[in-house]
Protein backbone atom coordinates (compact mmCIF):
# COMPACT_ATOMS: atom_id res chain seq x y z
CA UNK A 1 0.00 0.00 0.00
CA UNK A 2 1.46 3.05 -0.67
CA UNK A 3 1.08 6.77 -0.14
CA UNK A 4 -0.85 7.08 -3.63
CA UNK A 5 -3.47 4.88 -3.46
CA UNK A 6 -7.14 6.72 -3.29
CA UNK A 7 -9.00 5.75 -0.43
CA UNK A 8 -7.96 5.96 3.19
CA UNK A 9 -8.89 4.91 6.28
CA UNK A 10 -8.20 6.85 9.19
CA UNK A 11 -8.20 11.08 10.20
CA UNK A 12 -5.61 11.97 12.22
CA UNK A 13 -6.33 15.94 13.52
CA UNK A 14 -3.58 18.38 14.57
CA UNK A 15 -5.15 19.63 18.00
CA UNK A 16 -3.74 23.58 18.32
CA UNK A 17 -4.70 25.69 15.30
CA UNK A 18 -6.16 23.10 13.61
CA UNK A 19 -9.16 21.16 15.76
CA UNK A 20 -9.15 24.29 18.02
CA UNK A 21 -8.66 27.49 17.51
CA UNK A 22 -6.00 27.50 20.73
CA UNK A 23 -3.08 29.16 19.52
CA UNK A 24 -3.94 32.32 20.15
CA UNK A 25 -3.91 31.74 24.13
CA UNK A 26 -0.85 29.98 23.22
CA UNK A 27 0.99 32.86 22.29
CA UNK A 28 -0.75 34.72 25.30
CA UNK A 29 0.51 32.94 27.26
CA UNK A 30 4.05 32.77 26.37
CA UNK A 31 4.05 36.41 26.70
CA UNK A 32 2.67 36.14 30.24
CA UNK A 33 5.96 33.91 30.68
CA UNK A 34 8.08 36.32 28.84
CA UNK A 35 6.78 39.32 30.77
CA UNK A 36 7.27 37.84 34.15
CA UNK A 37 10.46 37.28 33.29
CA UNK A 38 11.08 40.85 32.08
CA UNK A 39 12.00 39.79 29.03
CA UNK A 40 10.88 41.55 25.53
CA UNK A 41 8.18 40.45 23.49
CA UNK A 42 9.63 40.04 19.57
CA UNK A 43 6.64 40.83 17.00
CA UNK A 44 7.09 38.09 14.84
CA UNK A 45 7.43 36.24 17.76
CA UNK A 46 3.90 34.26 17.39
CA UNK A 47 4.64 33.07 13.90
CA UNK A 48 8.31 31.99 14.82
CA UNK A 49 6.97 29.51 16.93
CA UNK A 50 3.55 28.09 15.75
CA UNK A 51 4.21 24.21 15.48
CA UNK A 52 6.42 23.93 18.10
CA UNK A 53 6.79 21.35 20.81
CA UNK A 54 7.04 23.30 24.68
CA UNK A 55 10.74 22.76 24.46
CA UNK A 56 11.40 24.17 21.29
CA UNK A 57 9.60 27.42 22.27
CA UNK A 58 12.09 27.45 25.24
CA UNK A 59 15.11 26.94 23.28
CA UNK A 60 13.95 29.87 20.66
CA UNK A 61 13.36 31.97 23.28
CA UNK A 62 16.02 31.10 25.31
CA UNK A 63 19.00 31.68 22.45
CA UNK A 64 16.94 34.97 20.45
CA UNK A 65 15.49 36.94 23.98
CA UNK A 66 18.32 35.47 25.84
CA UNK A 67 16.22 34.61 28.53
CA UNK A 68 17.50 32.10 31.51
CA UNK A 69 14.58 30.20 33.43
CA UNK A 70 14.58 26.33 34.28
CA UNK A 71 12.36 24.60 31.91
CA UNK A 72 10.04 23.78 35.16
CA UNK A 73 9.52 27.58 35.99
CA UNK A 74 8.66 28.31 32.65
CA UNK A 75 6.43 25.42 32.24
CA UNK A 76 4.37 26.44 35.27
CA UNK A 77 3.87 30.07 33.89
CA UNK A 78 2.62 29.01 30.77
CA UNK A 79 0.40 26.06 31.93
CA UNK A 80 -1.01 28.26 34.73
CA UNK A 81 -1.92 31.01 32.40
CA UNK A 82 -3.21 28.63 29.99
CA UNK A 83 -5.37 26.49 31.66
CA UNK A 84 -7.27 29.33 33.94
CA UNK A 85 -8.56 30.24 30.20
CA UNK A 86 -8.94 26.81 28.44
CA UNK A 87 -12.81 26.23 28.91
CA UNK A 88 -13.50 29.18 26.96
CA UNK A 89 -11.82 27.86 23.76
CA UNK A 90 -13.89 26.93 20.94
CA UNK A 91 -13.11 24.55 18.00
CA UNK A 92 -11.68 25.99 14.73
CA UNK A 93 -14.47 27.14 12.27
CA UNK A 94 -15.86 23.92 10.58
CA UNK A 95 -13.44 21.46 12.26
CA UNK A 96 -16.22 20.18 14.65
CA UNK A 97 -18.61 19.36 12.26
CA UNK A 98 -16.30 17.62 10.78
CA UNK A 99 -14.74 15.75 12.97
CA UNK A 100 -18.78 14.58 14.12
CA UNK A 101 -19.55 13.46 10.80
CA UNK A 102 -16.49 11.28 10.76
CA UNK A 103 -17.45 9.58 13.92
CA UNK A 104 -20.69 8.85 12.70
CA UNK A 105 -19.57 7.26 9.56
CA UNK A 106 -17.82 5.15 11.81
CA UNK A 107 -14.35 6.80 10.61
CA UNK A 108 -11.52 6.03 13.07
CA UNK A 109 -9.76 9.34 14.18
CA UNK A 110 -6.96 10.64 16.74
CA UNK A 111 -5.71 13.71 17.76
CA UNK A 112 -1.92 14.10 17.36
CA UNK A 113 -0.61 16.86 19.33
CA UNK A 114 3.11 18.66 20.48
CA UNK A 115 1.17 20.00 23.58
CA UNK A 116 1.69 18.08 26.56
CA UNK A 117 -0.92 15.58 28.43
CA UNK A 118 -2.24 18.51 30.23
CA UNK A 119 -3.09 20.43 27.69
CA UNK A 120 -3.91 18.38 25.22
CA UNK A 121 -6.59 16.55 27.65
CA UNK A 122 -7.70 20.67 28.77
CA UNK A 123 -8.08 21.21 24.74
CA UNK A 124 -10.66 18.14 24.22
CA UNK A 125 -12.29 18.82 27.65
CA UNK A 126 -13.10 21.88 26.27
CA UNK A 127 -14.41 21.19 23.07
CA UNK A 128 -16.47 18.27 24.71
CA UNK A 129 -18.91 21.21 25.73
CA UNK A 130 -20.70 21.01 21.99
CA UNK A 131 -19.09 17.36 21.47
CA UNK A 132 -18.81 15.15 24.30
CA UNK A 133 -17.74 11.54 22.10
CA UNK A 134 -14.52 13.92 20.74
CA UNK A 135 -13.41 12.77 25.09
CA UNK A 136 -13.48 9.00 24.03
CA UNK A 137 -10.96 9.36 20.98
CA UNK A 138 -7.15 8.47 20.89
CA UNK A 139 -4.68 11.37 21.28
CA UNK A 140 -1.08 11.55 21.29
CA UNK A 141 0.65 14.18 23.35
CA UNK A 142 4.31 15.37 23.59
CA UNK A 143 4.89 13.23 26.71
CA UNK A 144 3.51 9.96 24.56
CA UNK A 145 6.58 10.18 22.70
CA UNK A 146 10.05 10.47 22.55
CA UNK A 147 10.58 12.75 19.84
CA UNK A 148 7.89 15.75 18.67
CA UNK A 149 6.54 17.21 15.10
CA UNK A 150 8.35 17.73 12.79
CA UNK A 151 9.61 13.70 13.48
CA UNK A 152 7.29 11.37 12.22
CA UNK A 153 7.04 9.47 15.85
CA UNK A 154 3.64 11.41 17.26
CA UNK A 155 1.54 9.70 13.60
CA UNK A 156 3.20 6.63 13.68
CA UNK A 157 2.14 5.94 17.15
CA UNK A 158 -1.18 7.38 16.41
CA UNK A 159 -1.53 4.81 13.89
CA UNK A 160 -0.40 1.90 15.38
CA UNK A 161 -2.80 3.02 17.97
CA UNK A 162 -5.53 2.80 15.45
CA UNK A 163 -4.27 -0.56 14.30
CA UNK A 164 -3.63 0.88 11.00
CA UNK A 165 -0.86 0.90 8.33
CA UNK A 166 0.79 4.88 8.08
CA UNK A 167 -0.40 4.38 4.32
CA UNK A 168 -4.20 4.47 5.47
CA UNK A 169 -4.03 7.78 7.36
CA UNK A 170 -4.80 11.07 6.70
CA UNK A 171 -3.32 13.81 8.39
CA UNK A 172 -5.15 16.93 8.44
CA UNK A 173 -2.71 20.16 9.76
CA UNK A 174 -1.64 23.75 10.31
CA UNK A 175 1.61 24.12 11.03
CA UNK A 176 4.86 23.34 8.68
CA UNK A 177 5.99 21.32 11.41
CA UNK A 178 2.93 19.18 11.42
CA UNK A 179 2.68 18.88 7.63
CA UNK A 180 6.74 17.32 8.01
CA UNK A 181 5.81 15.17 10.76
CA UNK A 182 2.88 13.43 8.66
CA UNK A 183 4.50 13.23 5.39
CA UNK A 184 7.99 12.07 6.95
CA UNK A 185 5.37 9.37 8.36
CA UNK A 186 3.99 8.62 5.36
CA UNK A 187 0.93 9.96 5.39
CA UNK A 188 -0.89 12.19 2.97
CA UNK A 189 -1.65 15.91 4.55
CA UNK A 190 -4.61 18.13 4.10
CA UNK A 191 -2.30 21.49 4.65
CA UNK A 192 -5.00 23.94 6.21
CA UNK A 193 -3.43 26.71 7.69
CA UNK A 194 -4.93 30.14 9.03
CA UNK A 195 -3.33 31.96 6.12
CA UNK A 196 -2.31 31.52 2.50
CA UNK A 197 0.78 30.30 2.77
CA UNK A 198 3.53 31.08 0.32
CA UNK A 199 5.14 27.96 -0.40
CA UNK A 200 3.64 24.24 0.41
CA UNK A 201 5.33 21.43 2.39
CA UNK A 202 7.33 18.82 0.06
CA UNK A 203 5.65 15.91 -0.31
CA UNK A 204 2.06 14.72 -0.38
CA UNK A 205 0.51 17.57 0.61
CA UNK A 206 -2.39 19.12 -0.26
CA UNK A 207 -3.54 22.77 0.36
CA UNK A 208 -6.97 23.17 2.16
CA UNK A 209 -8.44 27.08 2.01
CA UNK A 210 -11.64 26.74 4.06
CA UNK A 211 -13.86 24.14 5.91
CA UNK A 212 -15.81 23.38 2.28
CA UNK A 213 -12.39 22.42 1.04
CA UNK A 214 -11.70 20.45 3.70
CA UNK A 215 -15.03 18.44 3.42
CA UNK A 216 -15.02 17.88 -0.66
CA UNK A 217 -11.30 16.53 0.25
CA UNK A 218 -12.27 14.20 2.55
CA UNK A 219 -15.24 12.79 0.81
CA UNK A 220 -12.74 12.03 -1.91
CA UNK A 221 -10.57 10.77 0.02
CA UNK A 222 -12.35 8.43 2.40
CA UNK A 223 -16.05 7.65 0.99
Amino acid sequence: MTIGRERYSAVLWDMDGTLIDSEPLHFRSMVHALSSLGAPVDEGLQAKTTGLSESEVLDFCRRSLGIIVSAEIWTELRNSYYLARSTGLQARRGALPTFLHLAQRGTPQAVVSNSVRLIVDANLQALSFDATRILSIPSISRDDVRMAKPHPEPYLLAAATLGLPPAECLVIEDSFAGARSGVAAGMRVLFWPESTPEALPHGPVTYIEAASDLESQLRMLLY
